[in-house]
């Protein structure tokens, strides 16, 4: 329990401290959800789906568009996936 406790305490002062750039791949069912909670809490995020139009609101609140994975990796710090299967 303490190991996974102080590697949590130093996400957050790394978060609060340098502000990860976060990238999102996957915006669908469960996907939006955790981006739009990333987004709402202010952290830098770059979107990107397979259905453009989905992540029309996540633009639309201020996240960035990646035009493919490769253009996302080389703009974040980390990046997450949330896909079907």
């Amino acid at each position: 329990m303490r190991i996974k406790r102080r590697i949590w305490r130093s996400f957050k002062f790394s978060i609060g401290e340098v502000m990860l750039k976060v990238g999102f791949i996957g915006l669908g069912n469960v996907g939006g959800k955790l981006a739009g909670s990333l987004l709402r809490n202010g952290i830098d995020l770059t979107v990107r789906d397979l259905d453009t139009t989905i992540a029309r609101p996540f633009l639309d609140a201020g996240a960035r568009w990646a035009s493919s994975p490769c253009e996302m990796a080389q703009n974040v710090d980390v990046v997450i996936t949330c896909l079907p299967n």
